[in-house]
């Protein structure tokens, strides 16, 4: 038997729907376009900063995208807070993959493409779904 989804279930299928059509479309394709020149760069180059650079440029292109369609908005009480967090994390999140890259640079050991985007997917994922609890964390305190 299959089993009933909860209100709960259906603002997360809501929200990751809304995500899905945010992303489809011009948002997706303007996100694409914009890695670009992070490509061409790529392949005059044989440094590890292209793909650091791609993998960064994604990362806060998807995240913003994320902000943007899934965050309650203004009307919130705690919205600076979230926001707030929200901006701390990611910025966090950057300097470390920044920092990875700079001792990779110095190791002179240049690992394949498929790794900064593998980790890039992956810690996106993660970097989402802490987002998604800080905001529904704050989602309820509505301004009245």
């Amino acid at each position: 038997m299959a089993r009933r989804k909860s209100g709960r279930d259906r603002s997360i299928l809501k929200k990751l729907r809304g995500l899905i059509d945010g992303l489809g479309g011009l948002g997706i394709i303007l996100l694409f376009l914009g890695s670009v020149p992070f490509i061409i760069w790529k392949f005059r180059s044989r440094s590890v900063w292209p793909d650091m650079s791609v993998v960064s440029y994604l990362m806060t292109g998807i995240v913003f995208l994320w902000v943007k369609i899934a965050y309650p908005g203004p009307g919130n009480v705690w919205y600076w807070k979230s926001v707030l967090g929200v901006t701390t994390l990611h910025c966090i999140v950057i300097s470390l993959l920044v920092a990875v890259a700079v001792l990779i640079d110095i190791t002179g050991v240049k690992p394949p493409t498929a790794m900064f985007f593998l980790f890039g997917t992956s810690v996106t994922g993660l970097e989402v779904h802490v987002h998604s609890k800080l905001v529904a964390r704050f989602e309820r305190k509505k301004i009245s």
